[in-house]
């Protein structure tokens, strides 16, 4: 099976929230700008991992997405999980 774009991408956005902190929401838009990344896509893969537990979204000012998990208790298989596999 192949690793589809938007699971990179998800991957790779996962990694950068774990840097800047659980504490604030981050948005998608700027997550996209910083990381030179499609934000139609990631905003897709950004619903999924929320769907799957792995995100927490806000909406409205100050909103965005911030991690539900401890970093360590995320695996690349559960990104891959959240994005590739038939709900």
């Amino acid at each position: 099976m192949l690793i589809k774009k938007e699971t990179e991408y998800a991957a790779l956005s996962l990694i950068a929230l774990t840097k800047k902190g659980n504490d604030d929401f981050h948005d998608v838009k700027m997550l996209a700008k910083e990381h030179q990344l499609s934000e139609t896509l990631l905003a897709k893969a950004f619903q999924k991992l929320a769907v799957a537990g792995i995100v927490e979204s806000k909406v409205g000012p100050g909103g965005g997405f911030r991690l539900m998990k401890s970093p360590k208790e995320i695996s690349l298989w559960d990104i891959f999980e959240a994005i590739q596999m038939p709900n």
